[in-house]
């Protein structure tokens, strides 16, 4: 019961992650800064993050896990 509750939770979460994603990203483009400010690579909400580590627990620490993450969510790729 606790795992098809978790698996409807999951499938909730994952089904507003485009545009949640979209309207962080936007927002983060205004906080970039010019010349000698931080360089904003990725934007995602807290959920988002946690749910890729308790999937694939140290991915968000690996870089080829990130760049594909990247590659294939364009919807928080900032560079």
């Amino acid at each position: 019961m606790v795992a098809r509750h978790n698996e409807e939770a999951a499938i909730r979460e994952k089904a507003g992650y485009q545009k949640r994603s979209r309207h962080i990203r936007k927002a983060a483009e205004d906080i970039r800064g010019g010349k000698g400010a931080f360089r904003l690579e990725s934007v995602m909400d807290a959920r988002t993050y946690m749910r890729h580590e308790q999937d694939r627990p140290g991915c968000m620490a690996d870089d080829t896990y990130r760049k594909e993450l990247l590659k294939h969510n364009e919807e928080i790729d900032c560079r």
